[in-house]
């Protein structure tokens, strides 16, 4: 092996060698990070889109309509009071099979007029249905 000083292109490669590993580093951590953020932030909006925003006691997932907003759960419950039955729909006043063709028109008219109050004093908003304001009788 030949001693004495290095030569010139042995000097000029290690150099060279040295800016392009530092830049590769460079360019990895920050690929890195972005990486991370944009997992970090799809996640974030997986969760916003598939759960409600911390009312929940766990992880339960909310229907959404087309336009984002959550869904109306139906109350598709027999109006008369006490009873657990399906109800066969707005056709039939939502009442159940039994009340159905049990009751008297009267008595219908009644048991919606008391399923109303109930609801109406359940409700927390001020607002109506979409927000329109109701006619008062």
């Amino acid at each position: 092996m030949p001693r004495g000083r290095p030569r010139k292109e042995n000097a000029v490669l290690q150099r060279f060698t040295s800016l392009a590993s530092g830049f590769a580093a460079q360019i990895e951590r920050e690929v890195r990070a972005q990486i991370a953020r944009a997992v970090q932030s799809e996640i974030a909006e997986m969760s916003r889109r598939l759960f409600q925003g911390g009312k929940t006691s766990g992880a339960v997932k909310v229907e959404r309509t087309a336009t984002g907003r959550p869904r109306r759960k139906l109350v598709m419950e027999c109006p008369v009071a006490g009873c657990k039955n399906q109800s066969r729909g707005p056709r039939f006043s939502f009442f159940c099979q039994e009340h159905g063709e049990s009751l008297s028109a009267a008595d219908k008219k009644a048991a919606l007029e008391a399923r109303k109050a109930r609801l109406s004093g359940a409700k927390t908003s001020g607002k109506g249905r979409r927000g329109r304001k109701r006619k008062s009788a």
